[in-house]
C-alpha cells in the first residue's frame, strides 16, 4: 500500500505534500486488495447460509417420503416411518453442524482481515505525518506555544 501511495507525494506542496492524493492512492488500492481477500471470506459466507437450506432440503425430502410410505400401506407402522424421519433428522442436523462454524469462521476472518487493513492504513498515516512533520520542521519549532508571552 505504501509503494503504491507514495508517487503521488506532491514536494512542491510542503504543507500538505498531496496528503489528500495519498490518502486516495491508498484507499484505492486497500479497496482492490481487500475485494480479492474477501472473496474467499464469502465462500464461507455463502456455506454458512446455504447448509441450513441443504438440511432443511432434505428434512423436507425425508418429510415426503415418510409420508410417501403412510400413504403406501395405509398404516402408520414406525418400523416403516423410522427410515424416512432419521434422514429428514440427519440432513438437519449436518446442515447444522456445516452451518454453525461456517458463521463462526466467516465473522472471524473478515474481523481478522478489516483489522490488518486498518491497521495498515493507521501506520501509513502514521508514516505520512512523520513526513509532514521532517518536511516543516523548521515551521514547527519557529511556533510559539500558547500562552508563552514574547
Amino acid at each position: 500500500m505504501t509503494a503504491y501511495a507514495l508517487p503521488n507525494i506532491d514536494a512542491t506542496q510542503p504543507e500538505t505534500l498531496g496528503r489528500d492524493q495519498v490518502e486516495d492512492a491508498m484507499a484505492d488500492f486497500s479497496i482492490n486488495e481487500n475485494r480479492k481477500n474477501m472473496t474467499w471470506i464469502n465462500y464461507i459466507g455463502l456455506v454458512a447460509q446455504a447448509a441450513p437450506m441443504l438440511g432443511l432440503l432434505g428434512t423436507v425430502i425425508g418429510m415426503v417420503s415418510a409420508f410417501g410410505v403412510l400413504a403406501e400401506t395405509g398404516q402408520a407402522e414406525p418400523a416403516q416411518l423410522a427410515g424416512q424421519i432419521s434422514v429428514a433428522l440427519l440432513t438437519t442436523m449436518w446442515g447444522l453442524i456445516t452451518a454453525i462454524p461456517a458463521v463462526i469462521f466467516y465473522f472471524f476472518f473478515k474481523n481478522k482481515l478489516n483489522g490488518l487493513v486498518a491497521d495498515a492504513h493507521h501506520s501509513a498515516e502514521e508514516m505520512l505525518n512523520a513526513s509532514l512533520q521532517t518536511v516543516n520542521a523548521d515551521a514547527y519549532l519557529t511556533k510559539i506555544p500558547e500562552g508563552v508571552a514574547v
